[in-house]
């Protein structure tokens, strides 16, 4: 029995989707489809004070699936176009999820003005003091990009990659890293961070508000232990009895010199504005400037980053290689001849076949001649069910030695295409360095595109899959 690592590229193509239905599992008994509620969160207070910033919503709204686990609220589920905390009154906004929406009602409320004040002078205004805001900002790429209007960072060292699960990548191969604010805040109680690491002793997280260290149980400096799985996150709430001002700044600590140390998001409870460099929103959408420094470049492929990082690899750059391409086709779609005739000159045709270049007449160019692909196109493979059945898919799987993975439509669709192949051929001739992994394999669905929606499976990305023998799912 080996442990077989599977690079999968998903890429989309034709037509038709259905509705969600059950599916019966290897015991005979049923999986259900997961529902998902969609509520306001009990514990906020919906009152906001006139002229608020920064004002995070999404922690306003709960997503809850059938099976109890919860659903991240983003900014891209909600309609804000209604927000307006310049002038007292009320507004409201609305979460929409998978065909279902929840509206909340906010009430915004005027400090009010003073009376005739002082002693015995012409009255003039008291102020209320500005009420603390939650600023948070949940960063997009490597570079730090965050949202607009949110609290812009930068880095003493420069991130690897960006993780869509776990967020922006740090090697811990090239030591501790410190994110800064990009600007000042004052009456600072708590910084909450998510932060997560695939390395077997951790990784370690501190904060500090100015040069004030903050604590997060009892410690000034926490130790994150590996997360279970690549969608495990670690959230940590650092606090102040006194609050503080100053600018931000988390800082990322290794334990060892190999794996990665992820950040999503960083959130801060204060009062902002006091400055910083470029106001609001300083420059989190613009690339920062790159120094070609030769003693300090990074030679690596990216077969080394792969290795490095997760421990697998796919295709060499250079050589010869054959690669694995299945049509799939969900229950109710029907995949034709002449789409299968379309999917062998998208993927082995000339330019005067497709008026541009295939897949293998791409690499062919772009590597100089150096690297020869072929794809090998199988029968179409009939999923028993349907397209939104697989979207909509979630189990949790038991690994053993107390741990769990959660197993997605596209690792099920996976395993059942495998699982089919295994029967009609060697798929070991699909492991070209001999490392016991298929090194790629393309699944080619018969769904439609929905490219607002973050959570479909069936846009065109590229991923991979592990599987070992305790997940009892071995390929030869």
């Amino acid at each position: 029995m080996k442990k077989i690592a599977i690079l999968l590229c998903l890429v989309l193509s034709l037509c038709l989707c259905s509705c969600t239905v059950n599916l019966p599992v290897g015991n005979g008994t049923t999986a259900q489809a997961l529902t998902y509620t969609l509520s306001t969160n009990p514990e906020k207070d919906f009152t906001i004070p006139l002229g608020a910033e920064h004002i995070d919503f999404t922690e306003y709204f709960i997503i809850t699936t059938s099976e109890g686990d919860e659903i991240r609220v983003t900014s891209s589920m909600l309609d804000l176009s209604q927000v307006n905390t310049a002038v007292a009154g009320s507004f409201a906004v609305t979460l929409s999820y998978r065909g279902q929406e929840c509206t909340a009602t906010f009430t915004v409320v005027d400090g009010g003005n003073g009376g005739e004040g002082g002693n015995g002078g012409e009255g003039g205004n008291t102020e209320t003091p500005p009420q603390p805001t939650t600023y948070e900002s949940v960063f997009e790429d490597e570079f730090l990009t965050v949202p607009r209007g949110a609290v812009a960072y930068t880095a003493s060292g420069k991130a690897n990659s960006f993780d869509s699960l776990r967020g922006v990548q740090f090697l811990q191969r090239d030591g501790q890293v410190t994110l800064t604010s990009a600007q000042s805040f004052s009456a600072v109680s708590h910084v909450t961070v998510v932060v997560s690491t695939n390395c077997e002793t951790g990784m370690k997280v501190s904060v500090r508000v100015g040069n004030t260290d903050l604590f997060a149980e009892g410690q000034t400096t926490v130790t994150v232990e590996k997360a279970q799985t690549s969608s495990t996150l670690t959230t940590l709430t650092f606090s102040s009895i006194a609050l503080l001002s100053g600018e931000v700044s988390v800082t990322l600590t290794p334990t060892a010199t190999s794996k990665s140390m992820y950040i999503t998001s960083i959130s801060i409870n204060g009062n902002g504005g006091n400055g910083g460099n470029g106001g609001q929103g300083g420059n989190a959408n613009q690339m920062p400037a790159q120094v070609y420094d030769p003693s300090n470049m990074n030679t690596d492929t990216l077969g080394d980053q792969m290795a490095e990082i997760d421990g697998y690899i796919g295709f060499s750059s250079e050589g010869t290689y054959s690669c694995l391409v299945v049509p799939v086709q969900f229950a109710g779609d029907n995949i034709t001849s002449a789409d299968l005739d379309k999917l062998n000159k998208a993927f082995n045709g000339t330019a005067a076949d497709t008026g541009w270049e295939s897949v293998s007449s791409y690499y062919e160019k772009s590597s100089y001649g150096k690297l020869h692909m072929s794809f090998d196109i199988q029968n179409v493979y009939a999923a028993p069910k349907t397209a939104s059945y697989y979207n909509g898919y979630s189990k949790t799987v038991d690994l053993g030695y107390g741990e769990t993975k959660i197993q997605t439509g596209t690792e099920l669709l996976l395993l059942e295409v495998l699982s089919k192949l295994e029967k009609e051929m060697d798929l070991t001739r699909y492991d070209y360095n001999g490392d016991g992994c298929i090194d790629g394999i393309y699944l080619i669905y018969s769904a439609p595109v929905d490219y607002e929606d973050a959570n479909s499976i069936y846009w065109a990305y590229v991923d991979y899959y592990i599987a070992s023998e305790e997940d009892n799912q071995t390929f030869d």
